[in-house]
């Protein structure tokens, strides 16, 4: 495993993270709460300090685990959760989609009560939890979160970008203006868009990357062969994100084929690619398995990127 070095805290992070996404919420929970325990153990093993969590994976659950697996060696993990999505609103009914809410009373709440459940006094990164534009402006909001930085609750704020049309614009505020010290964001081989034009290499912010297989299309879980965007399929999905589907698919297809000729399995080559970019800290990729897991980890070091392989991924990226 390698680590580097981040602002606000005195240990470096793991360049392979651990989402909790997979195991903590319910399309992926089927494990168990012991078993859930004993993988984030395994991870640990593995050399992994870093895990990403939200308050909102299964009302959290994610942070209670967090606390099982390592409350004993607190010191020795770094804490990633989200807030934002108000799942404690009296209002909120069966059935019915979570709203956001930051304004800086329920921030400063979130806060607390994730710090419950993380029987901790402090977490290392907390994250607004999909911000949108009104948001980003809110003066409120980050002065609210200054001051938490100023009591220890929190070492580092930022933000989880999500897929909507002004998505750039909103990295453009966090990194310019509100200056946080990091971005949770989309990337991958197949999928750049969300960092093109972004100087996040002239900046002192760091970069985790999610979704780093690309929807799927690179770890083994979507065929790019077989995923045929129908009409029924595109019933209800997200315009943004289809279309970005569709390009990543294409890419996709050229970079197994890529990998297939330098010898390497798809999903070890993308984790190894997204990795050499310098501006990337860490990956937090889709994990639903000890094996998959122990994959990426060896990839860390285990794959070099040559020159013409360098090249290869440049080229298929302008499909």
């Amino acid at each position: 495993m390698r680590y580097k070095p981040v602002s606000n805290l005195t240990m470096d992070v793991s360049v392979v993270g651990f989402g909790l996404w997979t195991i903590a919420t319910k399309k992926w929970k089927s494990m168990g709460r012991t078993n859930h325990v004993k993988f984030l153990n395994d991870a640990f093993g593995l050399g992994i300090n870093f895990y990403d969590t939200a308050d909102s994976y299964s009302k959290g659950y994610g942070e209670k685990i967090l606390n099982d697996a390592f409350g004993p060696i607190r010191q020795e993990i770094i804490i990633s959760t989200k807030i934002g999505y108000d799942f404690y609103s009296p209002k909120l009914m069966p059935n019915t989609p979570i709203e956001k809410n930051f304004d800086p009373n329920y921030v400063r709440f979130a806060c607390e009560k994730s710090l419950n459940r993380l029987d901790t006094d402090y977490i290392d990164f907390l994250s607004l939890h999909y911000p949108e534009m009104e948001t980003v402006e809110n003066d409120h909001t980050f002065e609210v979160l200054e001051r938490l930085v100023e009591e220890g609750k929190i070492l580092s704020y930022g933000a989880a970008i999500d897929d909507s049309e002004q998505s750039h614009e909103i990295s453009e505020i966090l990194l310019n203006d509100r200056e946080v010290g990091f971005l949770q964001i989309p990337f991958s081989c197949v999928e750049k868009e969300p960092l093109l034009d972004l100087s996040v290499d002239e900046l002192n912010t760091s970069l985790f990357a999610r979704r780093v297989h690309g929807f799927g299309f690179l770890d083994g879980t979507l065929d790019p062969s077989d995923f045929i965007t129908t009409e029924e399929y595109r019933d209800g999905m997200n315009l943004n994100i289809l279309d970005k589907m569709e390009k990543a698919q294409t890419r996709a297809k050229r970079l197994i084929d890529l990998s297939e000729t330098f010898g390497f399995d798809p999903s070890q080559l993308s984790i190894a690619a997204v990795l050499d970019n310098s501006f990337v800290t860490s990956v937090l990729p889709n994990i639903l398995g000890f094996g998959q897991l122990e994959s990426y980890c060896q990839a860390v070091d285990g794959i070099k990127l040559s020159d013409e392989i360098r090249q290869c991924l440049l080229d298929l990226y302008q499909v």
